[in-house]
């Protein structure tokens, strides 16, 4: 059931006019044969949400970048009436000056604080252990 509320949330937003310095744009090399490496192809991949039932990733290049998102999805979920539990979220940086430091979120006028995972936590992403700083410990630990 979730994916007939979530999938246009997750459409629009991949697909909205979001300006291209507020996407997660990677750029990955597509093999078309592993044989010959010069047949390679870059492509590049923007991603804003993914999501998997009620899990659901939010990926952007900034601070301010996500709480356009998380406000743009609040209106989506206000029309589904759909309820998100703040609490549960988790948030991950690469920006090492960022890290395990408390950051205001706005979504819609309503600020909260939270704090970033540290270098050596990480968080579960649709049902992987992930941490931005690619420490394998936290992995370890989470399986010992």
């Amino acid at each position: 059931m979730w994916i007939v509320y979530y999938d246009p949330l997750f459409a629009y937003i991949n697909t909205a006019s979001i300006p291209l310095e507020d996407r997660f744009t990677t750029t990955v090399n597509k093999k078309k044969n592993i044989w010959d490496p010069s047949s390679d192809r870059k492509v590049e991949y923007s991603l804003s949400v993914q999501g998997y039932l009620d899990d659901t990733t939010w990926v952007a290049p900034s601070l301010s970048a996500l709480n356009q998102l998380l406000s743009m999805a609040e209106d989506f979920y206000k029309i589904a009436n759909i309820k998100i539990n703040k609490d549960k979220y988790r948030i991950l940086t690469n920006n090492a000056s960022l890290v395990n430091k408390p950051v205001q979120i706005q979504i819609q006028g309503e600020t909260w604080t939270t704090t970033t995972l540290g270098r050596k936590d990480c968080a579960k992403i649709l049902g992987n252990y992930v941490n931005v700083f690619n420490n394998p410990r936290p992995h370890i630990n989470k399986m010992t």
